[in-house]
């Protein structure tokens, strides 16, 4: 068979090299019988029935396809357990994937996104930033244009439908045997598949052999949208298509993916919004009618779009009737008044201090999310509104991390959570939360509205698997719940272009004065930032109800500066942010070591103030607080309403002096000092212009000492002026004021007033 021959690409009218194109194509595409196909319509190639053995088969693969940390030598979890599935009847399948001059007879304003990233530049080329819904849409259009008349029917494969077609009745590894020869695949492992500056990856359909039944590119090129929804595999070996899934199936690997994930068994799995770099799809039809005019082309020609079909509208959201959620006078009034206990103490200005508990992991190293290591955790206490009551429940606390086995560098990082519930003293054991399959995932955040009770979670996703290709892959979801994680809304992406400003930093604030939502979002310092260094940017959304958070064109961020590259930025990496009574903006972040000494000035944090709504930075200054460094991040919050104190907590990398007093007096001079080292906290009364208390965060209080995990796994000593040295962490307050403070394995539980409690400058031991 013979592959599409390249079109000159000088030609001046691109309606004209269309034309030229299509001729051209269909005098060089070898079809099933004399006849030609419609010129309109991609080449399909006929698929037998049959029965094969679906999943991986416990066939041995060879080191080099499974020498990285994330890949595993006896096959993914999720393509077990194999099974036997039957093909009941032939079908037709297009012999190439859906290029980008097809797609554009049904979308011709998707022209705009070629060269994209330097991918999918040429007609002949694969189309890439399609979402699942505009290859279903495509399907329709197709139907509707040319198959209706015929009886003809255009639709995705099943996904055994792939494998069967991609396997092509062989039972190996691959089509081609238990290894791929160089010149049979389109793969790329230079810089884990995303090109470097002016690179050009080329998506060219057909420039490899075929399989035995007639397919091109089922080994890479670009990931294949199937119709399935994903989930595991059920014990009869079943798929399950429930509607309620989340993300699509998709299938065979693409340009930017390793070897491994270009078996026949292996699966993916995406936001079926999601357009990116590296997915794009093919298309199945149970009966094909041979056409032999080829030169009805008017539609073409003319660009006609007068029988284009309505794209799928996004699934209507329903949100509660404010009436019934804006209980201010019942429960938004209840903001941490630090008279309440649910103990038995009644006056919360009691000193309190609960022993620290580790959150729990399943036992054993098995595949994600259980673990080498949890990173960037959320938290929030959470209630809940039963309208079958029209009571207001209280569900305790839930937190969540990215987790990994495979460490950051690869891609098996997905998004686990565990709860505490009201009057329980542990932690759920962790489970997994989201997670797309053969994706790295990072950056959950949890917003919690406390007017309506609603959960939002905000998350990430890419397909690179190191941080070399990753800040650059990165597209943000978001999803919500009325019922404290139970379950979950379908997740959707929100800021559809990857880039590198959807790295989420946690602490997501909603203003006391406009409404609006605001979300600090990491700025990578690379070309052609990167005289600025890693920076933070600030995501903002008119939160006017819950359907502008889900539109992607309702964020935005500050305009460039005249005469400066990029966004302005807030002179700090991992940035948090708090909202002071004046309507300023305040923000404390760590510096990169690329950076530190331009940012953390005097060996200290950066700070940085806004009073322009969180646009325009004045900063950065030298910050209170000591410097930090990669494997730790800060977390500043406001403890409850407007009026309530400013708490930070971060890492004393050595020892740092703070007010100490004695067991008979804690107000002692404020001249006595102790060192403390590790995780502290900070208190602020004067909306961040001094920082009055500060105290390492520890429950030994006997200065004992004893080990602790902490993170990734590291021990160490915990006393009255030792505490946790390393980590991200995340804090929230809930209503009876409880601090809640996270890391990476614990959890710390204390109140305003033992943070106002000078520690004990000569402690028993």
């Amino acid at each position: 068979m013979n592959h599409p021959v390249p079109i000159n690409n000088h030609l001046n009218s691109r309606n004209s090299f269309m034309f030229l194109f299509i001729f051209i194509h269909l005098l060089h595409v070898q079809i099933a019988s004399s006849s030609s196909i419609h010129s309109n319509l991609p080449h399909m190639v006929k698929i037998p029935s049959g029965e094969f053995v679906q999943g991986y088969t416990n066939t041995p693969i060879p080191a080099n396809l499974s020498n990285a940390a994330e890949l595993f030598p006896n096959g993914d979890y999720d393509e077990q357990p194999y099974h036997t599935s039957r093909i009941q009847k032939s079908f037709y399948v297009s012999a190439f994937e859906v290029t980008n001059l097809e797609f554009e007879q049904f979308q011709p304003e998707h022209y705009s996104y070629r060269n994209t990233l330097n991918f999918s530049k040429n007609d002949d080329d694969a189309v890439l930033f399609v979402s699942w819904y505009d290859a279903v849409n495509y399907c329709k259009w197709l139907t509707k244009t040319y198959g209706e008349k015929n009886g003809m029917k255009y639709r995705l494969l099943t996904e055994t439908e792939w494998e069967w077609s991609a396997r092509a009745n062989t039972t190996t590894l691959f089509w081609t045997g238990n290894t791929i020869p160089n010149e049979m695949h389109n793969h790329n492992d230079c810089n884990n598949g995303m090109p470097h500056p002016g690179e050009i990856t080329p998506t060219k359909v057909g420039r490899f052999q075929p399989n035995p039944f007639g397919l091109y590119d089922t080994l890479g090129n670009v990931e294949e949208w199937v119709d399935d929804w994903y989930n595991m595999y059920e014990a009869d070996g079943s798929s399950s298509r429930k509607s309620q899934q989340q993300l699509k199936v998709t299938r065979g690997g693409s340009h930017g993916t390793e070897l491994y994930y270009l078996r026949s068994a292996n699966r993916q799995a995406a936001v079926p919004t999601e357009k990116n770099w590296f997915i794009g799809f093919r298309i199945a039809a149970d009966k094909i009618i041979e056409q032999t005019n080829i030169h009805e082309i008017d539609h073409y020609k003319n660009n006609d779009t007068s029988s284009m079909i309505v794209v799928v509208e996004e699934e209507e959201r329903v949100t509660l009737h404010a009436n019934e959620l804006r209980m201010k006078d019942k429960v938004s009034s209840s903001w941490p008044s630090y008279n309440k206990h649910n103990g038995n103490m009644n006056d919360m200005k009691v000193p309190i201090l609960k022993p620290y508990v580790n959150i729990p992991m399943p036992a054993g190293n098995s595949r994600l999310p259980f673990i080498k290591h949890n990173h960037d955790p959320t938290i929030t206490a959470c209630k809940m509104y039963d309208r079958a009551t029209k009571q207001v429940i209280d569900r305790g606390l839930i937190a969540s991390w990215f987790s990994t086995n495979c460490g950051e560098a690869g891609r098996c990082a997905g998004i686990a959570y565990s709860q505490l519930l009201p009057n329980a003293n542990k932690w759920t054991i962790a489970k997994k939360d989201l997670n797309l399959a053969d994706r790295t995932q990072c950056c959950p955040a949890y917003f919690y509205d406390r007017d309506t009770y609603r959960l939002y979670q905000f998350s990430a996703a890419c397909a690179a698997g190191d941080w070399s290709g990753f800040y650059s892959d990165l597209a943000g979801l978001l999803r919500y719940s009325d019922d404290c994680g139970e379950t979950w809304s379908d997740v959707q992406i929100i800021w559809p272009k990857h880039g590198v400003e959807h790295q989420i930093v946690v602490t997501i604030i909603k203003s006391h004065f406009t409404n609006q939502l605001l979300i600090p979002v990491d700025h990578w310092g690379i070309p052609p930032y990167v005289e600025l260094g890693d920076q933070t940017l600030v995501q903002h959304n008119d939160y006017i109800n819950m359907s502008s958070l889900f539109n992607s064109k309702q964020w935005y961020r500050s305009p460039s500066k005249s005469g400066t590259k990029g966004y302005n930025n807030t002179g700090g990496h991992h940035s948090s942010i708090v909202e002071l009574k004046n309507q300023s903006y305040l923000t404390v972040g760590r510096g990169h070591p690329q950076t530190c000494t331009l940012f953390s000035k005097d060996g200290c944090m950066p700070i940085s103030i806004s009073n322009d709504g969180a646009f325009n930075w004045i900063g950065p200054n030298p910050s209170p607080f000591p410097a930090i460094h990669g494997g730790q991040r800060e977390v500043m919050i406001r403890l409850g309403s407007i009026d309530q104190p400013i708490m930070l907590c971060s890492f004393a990398n050595s020892g740092m002096k703070v007010p100490c007093g004695d067991d008979d007096n804690d107000t002692a001079a404020m001249t006595t000092s102790m060192e403390i080292t590790g995780l502290f906290c900070s208190i602020s009364l004067t909306e961040g212009d001094s920082w009055e208390y500060t105290r390492s965060i520890t429950t030994d209080l006997t200065a004992k000492g004893h080990s602790v995990s902490g993170f990734d796994g590291a021990k160490f000593k915990m006393s009255y002026n030792s505490s946790e040295p390393n980590g991200y962490m995340d804090a929230t307050i809930d209503d009876d004021g409880y601090i809640h403070l996270i890391t990476s394995m614990n959890h710390y539980q204390f109140n305003l007033e033992y943070m106002m409690m000078l520690p004990n400058c000569n402690p028993t031991l």
